[in-house]
């Protein structure tokens, strides 16, 4: 859908992957390693911008308002933790308004956070997007094969050919050790579960983030060669 085939100039370095996505479960440590890895191309004179890409609500809103309205959406507290939960799986039609209400919104955004960055030269950092939404979308409608259909075959073509995904691998207990919110999450297990499934499915990058920030900053490095 966006095939970009072109190398390009970064602050000095010639690099043929200007998008490096970061993805994976609450807790693996994706907005850390993404802010540390833009740090360090910045660093090396690089022209950088990083990216959260997870939620992009704007027809989403109204839907999530019809959600709310209608009992399926609520956000629940636990102690001093909020935790939003959304149940359209309840009703098809609701369901498929959020699938196509959120294509609708990142088509919206994209032109502007992802493609003019890579116009005007710049590296893009993303902190979660296409598999993290995928992820999200399955478990709020309940549509275990989405990555399947057109709406997962659709999601995937905004990941431009020049980009390149990586998964970052944590072990669960690990996670609820360092961010111990997660533990009130009734679908954070589930979603664990999935982004693994989707990182095998689609043969992505897998990053052992159970190491040092440094080790996984730099075995990313090593995988998409920057000279």
């Amino acid at each position: 859908m966006f095939p970009v085939r072109r190398s390009f100039k970064r602050g000095g370095i010639l690099k043929k992957i200007p998008i490096i996505y970061i993805f994976g479960p609450d807790g693996s440590g994706k907005t850390t390693i993404a802010k540390k890895f833009a740090e360090s191309l910045s660093n090396k004179n690089c022209k950088v911008v990083y990216r959260w890409m997870r939620f992009n609500h704007i027809i989403s809103k109204l839907v999530n308002g019809i959600g709310r309205v209608t009992g399926l959406s609520e956000k629940i507290r636990y102690e001093n933790v909020i935790v939003g939960y959304h149940y359209y799986y309840k009703s098809s039609l609701i369901s498929w308004m959020y699938i196509i209400a959120t294509l609708i919104d990142l088509s919206l955004v994209y032109p502007f956070k992802i493609l003019w960055p890579l116009i005007t030269g710049k590296i893009v950092i993303m902190d979660r997007f296409i598999y993290d939404i995928m992820v999200d979308l399955m478990i709020d409608t309940g549509i275990g094969n989405l990555p399947q259909r057109w709406p997962g075959k659709l999601l995937r073509k905004f990941l431009p050919r020049c980009s390149e995904s990586f998964y970052l691998k944590v072990d669960i207990n690990l996670i609820h050790e360092r961010r111990p919110d997660t533990i009130y999450d009734n679908t954070h297990d589930k979603k664990y579960d999935l982004y693994k499934k989707l990182s095998r499915d689609f043969k992505l990058n897998t990053i052992d983030n159970s190491l040092s920030i440094e080790t996984a900053i730099s075995n990313i490095l090593n995988k998409v060669t920057l000279k």
